[in-house]
């Protein structure tokens, strides 16, 4: 299934439920909210846990290829775009900054590797699309290393399995990787944050895949490291 239709049949769930990471996503936004002004693109869907008193304060738009992922927002007033991350309308120098919220996991085309070529994409178009001087914003999962290659074994059975249950592949990319590709796409100035409740319990229930409600893991078992990297327009 494409991720259009297959959040087009799942968005109710997706805003449903916070999946176990509401706290951590209430901190993302937050450090989000402290860095954007001006003119702002969001890239499938909006941060979670927004504040509306913030993005009341931007010149929002929210774009996305599932047009009931982008219902919610159209109905609370915000701009939408139905729009392709990897070739985005927008003209050259739109904006002063891009967000990436927990989406480019799910840009996979089906396979790890092509996964990684997916980022690359990505980030050349917002890189495009950014004014000179404006900065990018990844929100994801990110997950070590040992776990990452450990991954890519295990893709094609990943992706019969979800498969089977009508899920497209999901890729959880490592920080380095996303770090390397902000340099490889001509940023700079690259700086993490690491959301880090300090309330939170390794027994806390996850919901690790959208699409399989049931299934929930403990926070110490699910191997991901919520991240917000930001990086700057090096030219």
């Amino acid at each position: 299934m494409e991720p259009s239709q297959f959040f087009n049949s799942n968005a109710g769930e997706y805003y449903g439920t916070d999946a176990g990471m509401g706290t951590v996503n209430e901190l993302a936004a937050r450090h989000i909210e402290k860095g954007v002004s001006g003119r702002v693109l969001s890239i499938g869907g909006l941060w979670p846990q927004h504040s509306p008193d913030a993005i009341a304060k931007l010149d929002l738009v929210v774009a996305d290829v599932s047009e009931e992922m982008l219902r919610p927002h159209r109905e609370a007033g915000i701009s939408t775009v139905l729009d392709d991350a990897r070739a985005l309308s927008f003209e050259d120098e739109s904006f002063d900054h891009v967000v990436l919220p927990l989406v480019l996991h799910h840009i996979t085309e089906q396979s790890w590797r092509a996964a990684r070529r997916e980022v690359h994409e990505v980030l050349a178009e917002v890189g495009r699309v950014l004014k000179r001087g404006g900065r990018v914003w990844i929100s994801e999962f990110a997950v070590r290393r040992p776990v990452y290659w450990a991954e890519a074994l295990a893709a094609p059975a990943t992706k019969l399995i979800l498969g089977l249950a009508g899920i497209p592949l999901v890729v959880m990319h490592s920080s380095e990787f996303y770090y390397s590709a902000l340099l490889r796409e001509e940023f700079g100035e690259v700086e993490s944050y690491y959301p880090n409740p300090a309330d939170a319990s390794w027994r806390d229930p996850i919901r690790p895949i959208i699409g399989l409600p049931w299934l929930k893991v403990p926070r110490g078992l699910y191997p991901v490291r919520p991240v917000v990297l930001s990086a700057k327009v090096a030219w």
